[in-house]
């Protein structure tokens, strides 16, 4: 299997949303095995204990979601963007 990326823009995201540590509590936290076997399984989304979500895409946790994001708008049926790399096109 492909080795887990945690992006730059995933941790600022958990910063932000979670929890404000170093970069390298972050990169531990996002990187455990829980978010290994989730991308092994082909998960796209991981919810923290605190009700945030990351997101993985290609073996890659992308962004992680606030805790008031809707839950309707997790549809798979949006996968499009990322699969298109990003445009609606």
């Amino acid at each position: 299997m492909p080795e887990l990326i945690v992006t730059r823009h995933a941790m600022d995201r958990y910063r932000e949303r979670v929890e404000d540590v170093p970069d390298s509590e972050i990169f531990a936290r996002l990187s455990a095995r829980v978010f290994e076997i989730a991308a092994e399984f082909g998960a796209r989304y991981v919810r923290m204990p605190q009700g945030q979500r990351a997101v993985i895409v290609d073996h890659k946790i992308v962004t992680v979601l606030p805790t008031d994001h809707s839950p309707g708008s997790l549809s798979p049926y949006r996968d499009y963007i990322y699969d298109a790399g990003g445009s609606d096109a």
